[in-house]
């Protein structure tokens, strides 16, 4: 049986093959700083934005309101703020949530502003 990281780290590598076959540019995946982590660091040319993804993997299709919290939310918006300032960025931002599932993955974008 998987262990939780493992499915993390599973479900991560299926993400980033999805971006990939969508066209974005993977930049980093589990990025650091002092707010958390950024699972994955992606560019999507086709909207010129650089989009940071949160990864879910789960085995049911919860509601996806329940799978980040408010705290989860502002931590992750402040490791976003961090990882454009360590890196100069100044150009669009967009936070989504990629859930996987055993029979799929989904998409939602800009978990941040909902």
């Amino acid at each position: 049986m998987y262990q939780p990281k493992q499915l993390g780290n599973t479900g991560e590598a299926q993400a980033v093959q999805f971006l990939r076959a969508r066209g974005y540019y993977i930049r980093h995946r589990q990025w650091h700083c002092r707010w958390g982590e950024i699972d994955i660091v992606a560019y999507d040319p086709s909207s010129r934005t650089l989009v940071c993804v949160e990864v879910k993997y789960r085995r049911t299709r919860d509601s996806q309101d329940e799978m980040i919290s408010w705290r989860q939310r502002q931590r992750l918006a402040r490791a976003i703020a961090a990882y454009c300032q360590a890196h100069d960025y100044s150009g669009a931002v967009r936070c989504d949530l990629v859930v996987v599932f055993p029979e799929g993955i989904d998409q939602t974008p800009n978990i941040l502003l909902q």
